[in-house]
């Protein structure tokens, strides 16, 4: 996607994307229905959708996720 057309030094093959959402349901105003489909289209996309977590910290090698980094 735009991955390697805005960040050329990214090679996308390495690259993991990670949304990350406090929340129990991505998009929380839409209908469950239309959320959970857009949660699985991002995921058949490769993104890792965490839902009901939030960042804890951020550092230079990652951010964290309570005491997961990633």
């Amino acid at each position: 996607y735009s991955l390697k057309h805005n960040f050329r030094h990214i090679n996308p093959q390495d690259a993991q994307i990670f949304l990350i959402e406090g929340s129990d349901q991505l998009l929380p105003s839409f209908p469950k229905k239309m959320a959970d489909y857009a949660k699985r289209k991002l995921e058949e996309m490769g993104v890792t959708v965490k839902l009901k977590s939030f960042v804890t910290n951020v550092e230079q090698d990652g951010i964290y996720i309570g005491d997961e980094c990633i």
